[in-house]
């Protein structure tokens, strides 16, 4: 992806948001948005403290709510929108070339809005319009505490109409990243849709509430830790040559110092106070605005419709 194509996240994509930033201004600013979130800052640059969440205007990450499967439709929106004003040669926010990512789980694949999306998708690409969307499923196979059916997320994908399913072990970041790459260039060059597959591991609880012991056994937990995606690529670059074990334990260690310093000074900054100091960023209301535009409304309809409005024709 390119730091111009916009970017719809879910609450997980917390390593997306931080390679766009070592793209763009550096990762310890990545490193102290995120931090700043975690710590509820009133001056976390996202929501200013007041929820978790990821989205800055100079990445072209669209700030997305947590709320399951809600931003799909909007991701699709987002891609019509780029083509709209190239056909229409408009200005745009975005590149002519742009295409846009939106990242969803195997759970929140199932949910109504996300299946809703994925079919209008569908249904418009079918229809012969362009819609240059790469979403990307990122499937650990465990829905909180609901086991995702084995298959299911490929069943489910894998034959929409004009929608091409790639799918590659997300462990393995030669093949994540080489069926990546394949994703973004389908999609930027034919200005079609792409349902990107990776299988990956979740470790830990969904939640702080989520007691994993209550559903998986032991086993199960330990095989997940030992496909700590952080292992599989620390076990690549070792096998391939490019670090030694004892490199790659020392880069992991400058980064936890780089972190903990950020955090340092993170936790030292004013919180938000007050109930008032909460709603602050709420827009004002201003009666008196939305009055003038419902009057300039009724002027411009009035004339339009030679003030023979439609509500006030007699239907017989």
């Amino acid at each position: 992806m390119r730091p111009t194509d916009p970017a719809l996240l879910h609450y997980r994509s917390g390593g997306f948001y931080l390679a766009r930033s070592q793209q763009v201004r550096g990762l310890d600013a990545g490193i102290r948005d995120v931090l700043l979130g975690i710590v509820a800052a009133a001056d976390e640059p996202i929501a200013g403290g007041r929820h978790k969440v990821f989205g800055n205007a100079e990445l072209a990450v669209i700030p997305q709510t947590s709320t399951i499967g809600s931003h799909p439709p909007r991701a699709l929106g987002v891609a019509l929108a780029i083509e709209r004003a190239r056909k229409l040669a408009a200005p745009s926010t975005w590149p002519r070339d742009a295409i846009t990512v939106c990242s969803i789980g195997d759970a929140s694949s199932n949910h109504s809005t996300t299946v809703g999306a994925l079919n209008a998708i569908a249904y418009t690409r079918h229809q012969g319009m362009p819609v240059p969307l790469l979403m990307v499923c990122e499937d650990n196979g465990i829905g909180i505490s609901v086991r995702t059916p084995s298959g299911w997320v490929e069943a489910a994908n894998a034959a929409r109409p004009g929608v091409r399913y790639i799918a590659a072990d997300g462990l393995d970041v030669v093949a994540a990243y080489t069926a990546a790459t394949e994703a973004v260039e389908w999609v930027r060059s034919r200005r079609s849709p792409v349902f990107l597959h990776l299988s990956t591991v979740r470790l830990m609880g969904h939640a702080g509430s989520d007691v994993e012991s209550g559903y998986r056994t032991p086993a199960e937990v330990a095989a997940d830790l030992d496909r700590d995606p952080l292992l599989c690529t620390a076990r690549t670059l070792s096998e391939a040559g490019i670090l030694t074990p004892d490199e790659i334990v020392q880069r992991y260690d400058q980064m936890r110092a780089r972190v903990r310093e950020i955090a340092d000074d993170a936790v030292t900054r004013p919180k938000l106070t007050s109930a008032a100091a909460v709603i602050a960023a709420l827009a004002p209301r201003r009666p008196n605005w939305v009055a003038a535009e419902v009057a300039k409304s009724t002027a411009d309809r009035d004339r339009v419709f030679s003030q023979n409005l439609p509500e006030k024709t007699r239907v017989r």
